[in-house]
C-alpha cells in the first residue's frame, strides 16, 4: 500500500481533499440540525416536567432523517445535487426546483473543511496524530458555526472532545498526559471563576457553561501551556469584533458575542504544531523518510536515537539485527546494510551524514550510529 502511494504521490492528497469535502457536507447537516434537535429535546423535557402534552407531535428529526431538502419549497435534494462544492457551482447557487438562492456558506464550509483536511495531511502525514487533528479541527468548525448562529456550544460535541483529547494524549501524541489533564481542569476552572466573579460584581451572566467546556477541551488537546495564549488571543479578537458590531449595528455594549469561535480559532493556527510529529506524506515534504534503519554498538546512543524517531511516529528497524540475516559470513556489515537500506543518510564510517533529514527531525549528532531511508 505504501509503495502504491509513493508511486502515485497525488492519490493520497486527493483522497484527503475528497474526505474533507464530504465531511464538510456532513458538518453542514450537523450545524443546521443539531440545534433544532436540542430545542426539540428541551420542549419535550419541559412538557414532561410540567406534566402537559405537546400541542402537536413533532416529526422525527436527527442527523440521518429526514433526507436533505430545500428549506423553501421542501423539494428533496437528489444525490447528484448534493456533491460538495461542485453541485453548488453547477446549480448556479439556486434550488433546481423553486430557484431560491442557496447560501454560499454551505460550499464555503465544505471547501474550508477540505483544505484544512489536506493541510493537516501534509503536516502530520499518515499517523494517529493526523486522525486526532482531523477530529479536533472538524469539531471546532461545527462548534464555531453553531455558536455564531445560536450562541450554543452543544455538550454533544464539547464533552466528547474533552475525552478524545485525553485519550489521544495517553501516549503523548500532542502533549504529555499530565499536561493534558491539568489543561482540561484549568481550562474549565479559569472560565468558571471568571464567570462567577463577573456575576458577583455585576449581577449578570457574562458567558455560558459551554464556553467552560470548550476551553477544557482545548486544554485537554493542547496542554495547560497553551491556555494563556488562547485566552489572550480570544480576548483581543473578542474586543475587536465587539467594537465592530457596535459600530456596524449601532447597538450598545449589551449585544451578545459568541465566545466559542474565539478560543477555537484564535488557537487553531497555533494548535497541534509540535514539530516532533511532522511526518510528510509519501512523495511530499522536506523528506521522504518513513522507515529508518539504525546501527551502533554499546554506548553509541542508538537507543536514544530510536526513541526519538519513534516519538516522531517513524518506523525504526534495528539494522544490526537485520544484518545478521542479510550479511553473509565474512562480508563487511556496513556495506551489506547500505545495500539493503540505501546509502542516502549514512557513510562508510557509520557516522551521521544525512544533514537534511537530521535538521528536519532532530538536531542530534551521534557517533557510531547510522540511519538510512
Amino acid at each position: 500500500m505504501a509503495d502504491a502511494f509513493n508511486q502515485l504521490a497525488w492519490l493520497l492528497p486527493l483522497s484527503l481533499l475528497c474526505l474533507g469535502l464530504l465531511v464538510g457536507s456532513f458538518l453542514n447537516v450537523v450545524i443546521y440540525r443539531l440545534p433544532l434537535m436540542m430545542e426539540s429535546r428541551w420542549r419535550r423535557d419541559c412538557c414532561e416536567l410540567l406534566e402537559v402534552e405537546q400541542e402537536k407531535a413533532e416529526a422525527p428529526l436527527n442527523l440521518a432523517t429526514p433526507n436533505s431538502h430545500c428549506p423553501h419549497c421542501k423539494a428533496a435534494i437528489k444525490p447528484w445535487q448534493n456533491i460538495p462544492v461542485l453541485s453548488y457551482l453547477i446549480l448556479g447557487g439556486k434550488c433546481s426546483n423553486c430557484g431560491a438562492s442557496i447560501s454560499v456558506r454551505y460550499p464555503a464550509i465544505e471547501l474550508i473543511t477540505g483544505l484544512m483536511t489536506l493541510a493537516l495531511g501534509f503536516y502530520f502525514g499518515v499517523s494517529p496524530a493526523l486522525l486526532g487533528a482531523l477530529l479536533f479541527t472538524w469539531s471546532l468548525i461545527a462548534l464555531t458555526m453553531i455558536d455564531v448562529d445560536h450562541q450554543l456550544l452543544p455538550d454533544d460535541i464539547t464533552l466528547p472532545l474533552i475525552w478524545l483529547g485525553l485519550l489521544f494524549n495517553l501516549a503523548g501524541t500532542y502533549v504529555s498526559l499530565q499536561d493534558a489533564v491539568i489543561g482540561a481542569m484549568a481550562g474549565y476552572l479559569i472560565l468558571w471563576g471568571i464567570y462567577w466573579l463577573f456575576k458577583l460584581l455585576t449581577g449578570k451572566e457574562g458567558m455560558g457553561y459551554g464556553d467552560f467546556k470548550l476551553l477544557a477541551a482545548l486544554g485537554a488537546w493542547l496542554g495547560w501551556q497553551a491556555l494563556p495564549m488562547i485566552i489572550l488571543l480570544s480576548s483581543l479578537v473578542g474586543a475587536v469584533c465587539g467594537i465592530a458590531l457596535m459600530i456596524i449595528k449601532r447597538r450598545g455594549k449589551e449585544i451578545p458575542i459568541p465566545f466559542g469561535p474565539l478560543p477555537g480559532h484564535g488557537r487553531l493556527d497555533l494548535s497541534l504544531v509540535g514539530r516532533r510529529h511532522y511526518v510528510p506524506l509519501p512523495g511530499y515534504g522536506r523528506s521522504k523518510l518513513m522507515i529508518v534503519g539504525i546501527t551502533g554498538g554499546i554506548g553509541s546512543g542508538k537507543s536514544a536515537v530510536t526513541q526519538r524517531f519513534e516519538q516522531l511516529g517513524i518506523t525504526v528497524v534495528d539494522a544490526d539485527l537485520a544484518a545478521r540475516v542479510i550479511v553473509e559470513p565474512g562480508r563487511p556489515a556496513l556495506s551489506a546494510i547500505a545495500e539493503h537500506f540505501g546509502t542516502i543518510s549514512f557513510g562508510t564510517t557509520g557516522h551521521w551524514t544525512g544533514r537534511p533529514c537530521a535538521s528536519a527531525y532532530s538536531p542530534m549528532r551521534t557517533n557510531g550510529t547510522g540511519w538510512s531511508s
